[in-house]
């Protein structure tokens, strides 16, 4: 990113005062770590492949930016309260409310499958009840818009409460029961020997879990906080909208909280599939997870609708929107199709599959070389169109959210129309994914490949195209 350009997403940021905030999230971070990982790695002298000196580089640049946003940012006491009853209104609706036992994947040590308690779908319709009959009829002085009105004191709130929580966590971990002694390495209980990585990527799998009634702290922080506050705050931005502008919400910022609304209420209606997925078995829980499901996807991932909202622009063009529509429609198919692919063969390998396009599984095995163990791998369907067919679905549906919010572009350096391309500031959303997803497919390959070793030659012949089917 050259500095022109950097400085002008910072001078057309300032007069925004809350995508400002959301934009400082992406843009400083990065590029200043990046050269600060680039110059520890060589400092240190270790060696490491691009997309792990990236991944530190990144790591360093978000702690120390969310660290600064502490000191700058202002928390008024409304901001405060409504978080803190959001907090934990979210958590008394997971406790409370009834919900039904799913099995996760067997741990590696132990084989034992975890059960999470899923009632996420009865705590999402309630938490929206609740938020229409607030604001009708004005409990406790609530309106709609204070969601959105109260975003930087919120964000700053929310990242000063993720850095607390998560050095609680860290210090919790070093006194857990499921640390052995001498610190052994264990499914539940792992170190990095180091603190920095230890807070990073966490050190307990499952820290704050009551395995009798399925409750599970990560489990629960991956959706509950962040998820629901995301298509929430695109409501509270509409309403803000009306309040200041005395008009309708214009379509484009109707499309995009409709978009993202889906996508949540999606997540929710599929949420014991989430049991099954690398965060839930695998990942510890550190700041890094935390952060992201605290602080990252309630506040920036509704970039598009604050950006809508402070061009206050005019409408787009009918045939536009129905483009938009067909955009996301595409995008979700291929991806709740390819989700829902690989949760169903986890479950059952035999089991055909009949939504959205129904397809018999087939499969390869392939051997663990470090450890002789035997798996199969899913090789028809989306997955035998692309190894990583969810996140060319990912892409897509990133695409259709920012695309209401950037109709009127130009061919760059004349006045020729080019629809979509207004800015890429409604895109950063996609600008991140990509990012990420190129990442983990670079990562995911390397650790198959030392995995499988000859077997995974075999599956990438069978299976050639990494995420966009026939292209790449």
């Amino acid at each position: 990113m050259s500095l022109n350009v950097l400085g002008h997403t910072l001078d057309y940021a300032a007069q925004w005062p809350q995508l400002k905030l959301a934009l400082d999230l992406i843009v400083y971070g990065p590029v200043a770590a990046l050269i600060i990982g680039l110059a520890i790695q060589a400092a240190t002298r270790t060696s490491a492949t691009w997309y792990v000196i990236l991944e530190k580089a990144i790591g360093v640049s978000f702690v120390t930016l969310a660290g600064t946003l502490i000191f700058f940012l202002p928390i008024t006491a409304k901001g405060f309260t409504l978080y803190l009853g959001w907090f934990v209104l979210q958590a008394f609706l997971y406790i409370a409310l009834p919900g039904t036992l799913y099995e996760g994947l067997p741990l590696k040590e132990t084989g034992q499958k975890l059960k999470y308690k899923c009632n996420g779908m009865l705590a999402f319709v309630i938490t929206f009840a609740l938020y229409f009959l607030a604001g009708k009829y004005n409990w406790f002085g609530f309106q709609w818009s204070d969601f959105a009105a109260e975003f930087a004191s919120m964000l700053s709130f929310t990242n000063l409460f993720s850095f607390i929580w998560a050095f609680y966590l860290f210090i919790s971990a070093q006194y857990s029961p499921n640390r052995k002694a001498h610190n052994v390495d264990t499914d539940q209980w792992w170190s990095h020997g180091n603190f920095a990585e230890d807070l990073w990527y966490g050190v307990e799998l499952n820290p704050l879990r009551i395995d009798s009634l399925g409750l599970d702290l990560k489990f629960w922080s991956e959706s509950r906080p962040g998820l629901i506050l995301w298509a929430l705050f695109n409501i509270s931005i509409c309403a803000l909208y009306t309040n200041n502008f005395e008009t309708s919400v214009p379509i484009p910022m109707l499309l995009v909280t409709c978009f993202h609304f889906i996508y949540v209420a999606d997540y929710f209606v599929v949420e014991n599939y989430i049991v099954t997925t690398w965060d839930i078995f695998a990942e510890r829980f550190g700041w890094m997870l935390l952060w992201g499901d605290y602080v990252w996807v309630p506040y920036f991932y509704v970039i598009p609708t604050w950006y809508i909202y402070y061009t206050n622009r005019v409408e787009n063009p009918t045939w536009y929107n129905v483009l938009c529509v067909i955009v996301f429609i595409i995008g979700y198919i291929v991806f709740r199709g390819a989700n829902r692919q690989k949760h169903k063969f986890k479950e059952d390998p035999t089991a055909p599959v009949y939504f959205p396009i129904p397809f018999k599984p087939e499969s390869i095995e392939v051997t663990n070389v470090l450890n002789g163990r035997k798996t199969k791998l899913l090789v028809s369907g989306w997955w035998g169109l692309s190894r990583h067919a969810n996140y060319f679905g990912d892409w897509i549906l990133a695409t259709s959210w920012g695309m209401p919010a950037a109709f009127f572009g130009k061919v760059p350096f004349t006045d020729i129309p080019l629809p979509g391309f207004e800015s890429y500031i409604p895109y950063l959303y996609l600008i991140f994914m990509l990012g990420l997803l190129f990442h983990r497919f670079a990562r995911d390959d390397e650790e198959c490949e030392k995995k499988y070793g000859e077997d995974w030659k075999k599956y990438t012949a069978r299976v050639p195209y990494k995420i966009i089917p026939y292209v790449f």
